[in-house]
């Protein structure tokens, strides 16, 4: 063998150890590669339990009673509208105040009623005097309509007396109470407005995390296409590796034709030599650009899977922010400012429940001056008969008489109006006593505390789950993006790749450099190469071998150089 074969064959055994290297590289990816995958399925196990998680927590925060709760906020609201006309308090009070402010003005007239009628009474008295003993039936009628008329403006002073107290407690206690309750309906509405706005929040948190688990739907739907493409990429790195092998493979048979020049004819080995061994490093050039191809197609996925993951990642920590959402308020501050407009509700109760028994009261006096105005009445009609009965000399008696009847139907007539001025005090009070039950808003608002502060510690445990859970699911994210990252061949590979590629590129200048001047270059004797290669095996397996077997032998070594 002379120096340029030596030096082609020991070319050639550093092209088949490149090529072996670069074979132990593609397996050694793909085993890594798998490995990879494992942590893809990881991934993809942890974005579906995320998904659930969140599609759980959403399930159950739409599950406390929200949708009861808002109705409720709702209904309070519509009540609590009512109120802007001013104080409930104050507006029953003033319904009270108006009929008692017709009872002064009757009893002051019938004061003066009163009066006339007893100056009445002293004119019948000195008309019966005229009269004398003859006419002895006569001689009562003075006191009697004395006694009445003091009888009548008595009952009408107790009237007056009663009607002003009971004017007077109302008013005292009308803009106390209208400030306790105009503080506590203020109250109240802030109240509801932050119940409202709390619950608000916890609906858009359930939104928030339906919409999470949405989004780590589509994460984990994205990272599976990834980790689906990649696996069809893996099947093209089989295909490279085995290209690879069969690289491998010829020059090994190269590097053996190097060893017997001479087969291939006088003068022409290294020309043979180089050919052959130019064509094996432009199939591994070849075998490396694709190899090279789908490394970057398995890169690209690789950048596909970290966005996923990054998605997956800002759901959840969207999901943790939003699961627990503004904590609801519970019913403590709703309850006490209920409880302020009870204590008003209860002292216009009171003021009512007086109001009525003083009604009562005074009717049954009205009732009285009414009796005693009808007898007042009888009595001036005996004096009219009794003026009758004496003729000439009855007749100023007889005039006196009947301003007595006129003077007693008109206490009679203020008695009445006084009696029309406490019906209606009654009316207003039965209506007032019948309106303390919803139509202020409070019956609207009643039990509805109880329901925000289960609402609010069902909310406060379903956070602290979600939270404690979502946490959980987060630090398996980050553990497995770790492991994931830290298994990714994609840039070992790629510096595997780029090395390979610099040895070829050194070696095919070192073999041009070699050819002896005047030999055609390795691009154009591909196509003689093979075909003086392939005579060349035939020819020595037909002179080592006999018979038919020499020829089976000889067309399994044409089949096999055929891969070239």
């Amino acid at each position: 063998m002379n120096g340029s074969g030596v030096f082609l064959e020991e070319l050639a055994g550093r092209l088949s150890q490149a090529a072996g290297r670069v074979a132990d590289t593609a397996r050694a990816s793909e085993e890594r590669f798998v490995a990879y995958l494992g942590r893809v399925q990881a991934l993809l196990e942890c974005c579906l339990d995320a998904a659930a998680r969140a599609e759980e927590t959403a399930g159950r925060l739409g599950g406390v009673g929200l949708e009861a709760v808002v109705e409720d906020l709702r209904r309070g609201m519509e009540a609590l509208a009512g109120w802007d006309a001013g104080s409930h308090a104050a507006l029953a009070l003033d319904r009270l105040v108006a009929p008692l402010a017709d009872v002064p003005a009757a009893a002051e007239e019938a004061k003066r009623a009163v009066r006339y009628l007893r100056a009445l009474a002293v004119s019948t008295r000195i008309e019966v005097a005229r009269f004398g003993a003859a006419r002895s039936d006569l001689m009562v009628l003075p006191e009697v309509v004395a006694r009445l008329s003091v009888r009548i403006g008595e009952l009408f002073d107790s009237v007056l007396r009663r009607s002003r107290r009971l004017e007077d407690a109302v008013r005292a206690r009308r803009d106390e109470l209208q400030r306790l309750e105009a503080r506590g309906v203020e109250d109240l509405r802030a109240a509801v407005e932050r119940m409202r706005e709390a619950v608000d929040a916890s609906v858009a948190a359930a939104s928030r995390a339906r919409a999470a688990a949405e989004g780590m739907g589509r994460a984990a739907q994205a990272a599976g296409a990834a980790a689906g493409r990649i696996l069809t990429e893996l099947q093209s790195q089989d295909i490279t590796r085995q290209r690879l092998e069969q690289v491998g493979l010829a020059l090994g048979a190269a590097a053996g034709y190097a060893e017997d020049p001479a087969e291939a004819g006088p003068g022409a080995a290294e020309a043979e030599i180089a050919s052959v061994l130019a064509l094996e490093i432009a199939q591994m050039d070849e075998a490396l650009d694709a190899y090279a191809a789908a490394l970057e197609a398995v890169g690209r996925e690789f950048d596909e899977i970290d966005e996923a993951a990054a998605g997956l990642r800002t759901s959840l920590e969207a999901l943790q922010a939003g699961s627990g959402g503004e904590e609801v308020v519970g019913g403590g501050d709703l309850t006490a400012h209920l409880e302020t407009l009870r204590t008003s509700r209860d002292e216009v109760a009171g003021i009512l429940r007086q109001a009525a028994s003083e009604a009562e009261a005074l009717t049954d006096q009205v009732d009285t001056i009414e009796d005693v105005v009808a007898d007042l009445d009888l009595i001036a009609l005996n004096a009219i008969i009794q003026a009758a009965r004496a003729g000439r000399d009855g007749r100023t008696l007889a005039v006196i008489a009947t301003e007595i009847q006129r003077e007693a139907a008109k206490a009679g007539g203020v008695g009445r109006g006084v009696a029309d001025a406490l019906r209606r005090l009654g009316e207003a009070s039965a209506s007032l006593r019948q309106g303390q039950g919803g139509d202020d808003g409070l019956e609207g608002l009643a039990g509805l505390p109880q329901r925000l502060d289960g609402a609010a510690r069902a909310l406060e445990a379903i956070r602290r789950e979600a939270e404690t859970e979502l946490g959980a699911c987060l630090g398996r994210l980050d553990e497995t993006l770790a492991e994931a990252r830290r298994d990714s061949p994609a840039a070992w590979v790629r510096d595997e790749v780029a090395s390979a590629r610099l040895e070829m590129a050194s070696l095919l200048e070192t073999l041009r450099a070699a050819v002896p001047p005047g030999v055609a270059g390795p691009g154009d004797l591909v196509d003689r190469v093979q075909r003086d290669y392939t005579m060349a095996t035939q020819r020595r397996v037909h002179e080592e071998v006999v018979g038919g077997a020499a020829d089976e032998e000889a067309g399994e070594f044409g089949d096999n150089v055929e891969l070239f």
